[in-house]
């Protein structure tokens, strides 16, 4: 009996190791809109860019460009930006774009045949102070801790995108927040990894969002890590961001159209 038990355990193992495309339902393809519009500190903002893409298959490794759209932003003051592609690319630029803050804008896009919009407040954003790097404990041992400091405005209810950028890891770590409990204070941002090491540098970046934005990012962080790349364990629903479809209201898009000043600050670990 043991013997037949050993030989299942062998075929079952050898067995395992057959990769299986599991054929999955793809939906239509829909929009995807990247329209960051970030106005660095003592810069003039003017270059700005937009990317579109399309969704796909589960098992298509390149990502669609949407391509051949027709894509600008419009102030309050009615002055119209216009984002032209670089041809092919689904990478619409502007090279004349006027920020200013506490201004509303729309965003406007005609893509095949159907139009979307978003209209959203250029906000103002602190600038990031002072860097604290510390030795904390870990589960591997000592590990290096860096606080980024910035102060926060006593007379707004602010919300904030954290954005790390490390240079020994391939994609930067996000996180919002909010100043529920430091209204007025100075608030922080930490990044800690066991893997970083004495001469890499850290990158952090800090930008304005609304409260619509801050719901919408909370919800995409947590399903970018739960979800985690695992067909059997998929989010519980679309993520639908503030862009809407005017033509065809249920093939609405994906992504967000935000605009914020923002700063950042680089720490090369010591």
């Amino acid at each position: 009996m043991k013997k037949i038990i050993f030989l299942l355990l062998i075929v079952i193992t050898f067995s395992c190791e057959e990769v299986v495309d599991i054929p999955l339902d793809t939906a239509p393809p829909r929009l995807v809109v990247e329209a960051d519009i970030l106005w660095r500190k003592n810069t003039t903002g003017q270059a700005q860019q937009i990317k579109l893409t399309l969704t796909t298959g589960f098992y298509d490794a390149v990502v669609p460009p949407a391509t051949g759209a027709n894509v600008q932003i419009v102030n309050g003051n009615n002055q119209v930006f216009t984002f032209v592609e670089e041809v092919g690319t689904g990478i619409y630029k502007c090279d004349n774009f006027v920020p200013a803050i506490n201004q509303d804008y729309t965003l406007q896009i005609v893509y095949n045949g159907q139009s979307y919009s978003a209209t959203e407040k250029l906000l103002a954003s602190p600038a990031v102070g002072n860097v604290l790097q510390e030795t904390v404990g870990g589960f591997s041992g000592d590990v290096f801790q860096l606080t980024f400091f910035y102060p926060d405005n006593v007379n707004e209810t602010n919300y904030y995108l954290h954005k790390f950028t490390s240079s020994n890891k391939p994609l930067p770590r996000l996180f919002a927040n909010r100043d529920e409990f430091f209204n007025g204070n100075m608030m922080f941002g930490i990044y800690r990894d066991p893997d970083l090491e004495i001469g890499q540098a850290v990158k952090f970046s800090l930008i304005s969002i609304t409260a619509k934005d801050y719901a919408f990012m909370r919800q995409f962080i947590s399903l970018s890590a739960t979800a985690g790349g695992n067909p059997f364990n998929p989010p519980a629903g679309i993520l639908k961001g503030n862009v809407k479809n005017t033509t065809v209201e249920a093939n609405f898009p994906l992504g967000y159209f935000r605009l914020s000043e923002w700063d950042e600050k680089v720490h090369v670990v010591q």
